[in-house]
């Protein structure tokens, strides 16, 4: 562990890389263990938020009132932009 008691980037890295492997937080922790010859583990509530980092998130950029607007169109209406 870092000395200000935050986990490297390497650690950070593995946590993800470990996860990837096993799919198990336990053995990702049983695993960064053994790697870094460590007492402790990252907790389940932080390797979770390491993993959701690193998840692809769906676009959502532009579709407010896209609904609106193929409702508009659909109806016939006129729709000026």
């Amino acid at each position: 562990m870092a000395h200000n008691g935050r986990l490297t980037v390497d650690q950070k890295v593995k946590v993800v890389l470990f996860y990837a492997e096993t799919n198990s937080v336990v053995a990702t922790q049983r695993r960064f263990r053994a790697h870094f010859g460590a007492r402790w583990a990252p907790s389940r509530q932080f390797t979770d938020f390491v993993l959701e980092k690193k998840r692809p998130r769906p676009a959502s950029v532009g579709l407010r009132g896209f609904d609106k607007k193929s409702q508009q169109i659909s109806q016939g209406g006129l729709l000026l932009s």
